[in-house]
């Protein structure tokens, strides 16, 4: 997992199993204020933000062990993630 800028800023989880696709987005998410970071499956993703839940999810609806539209249905079902915004890529 890798963070960017200050632990003040919005949190963006990003969930992508390809790695160019991350540093791509953690990129343009850092030069924008955003501290990130990034979980390669669903069950990695559901993990970290049940955690710590982030300010948002940029999440892959492709992923290796779960589609990402059921990944955005169990954090809708979970008290602590369902008011996390998500956005489909």
């Amino acid at each position: 997992m890798q963070h960017s800028t200050s632990s003040a800023a919005p949190h963006v989880l990003i969930v992508d199993d390809d790695e160019d696709s991350c540093i791509i987005y953690e990129r343009f998410l850092a030069l924008a204020g955003f501290a990130t970071s990034h979980a390669r499956s669903a069950t990695d993703a559901f993990m970290r933000a049940s955690i710590s839940p982030p300010s948002a999810v940029l999440l892959d609806l492709v992923l290796p062990d779960m589609h990402g539209s059921e990944l955005a249905l169990l954090f809708r079902s979970t008290p602590a993630l369902e008011n996390v915004p998500i956005v489909g890529i």
